[in-house]
């Protein structure tokens, strides 16, 4: 999930574009390595203001059986224990971790 800022999409849209360029590079080589263990896997790369609800929102509508989800917390407990968009992944997602 690739979080963006509207002032910076217009200070820097060259930045932006370069950034979205290595996600998707980055989401690509990630499904090459699933295959090459034989798993499917689809990459999806949004532009959202709540990447929490994104992913919930993907996981819903495609019916998804399993969500893996990294974690860096950023702020005090949450920081120790998961992310803050991990755990609202969590709390909300149509389907088991």
């Amino acid at each position: 999930m690739l979080e963006s800022n509207p002032e910076y999409e217009t200070i820097a849209s060259d930045v932006f574009e370069k950034e979205e360029t290595e996600a998707l590079a980055y989401l690509e080589s990630v499904k090459e390595r699933a295959a090459k263990e034989g798993l499917g896997c689809e990459t999806i790369l949004h532009e959202a203001t709540d990447p929490s609800q994104a992913i919930v929102d993907e996981a819903s509508g495609k019916n998804v059986d399993m969500i893996i989800i990294g974690r860096r917390g950023r702020t005090g407990l949450m920081k120790v224990l998961m992310g803050t968009a991990a755990a609202k992944v969590i709390a909300h997602a149509p389907c088991k971790f």
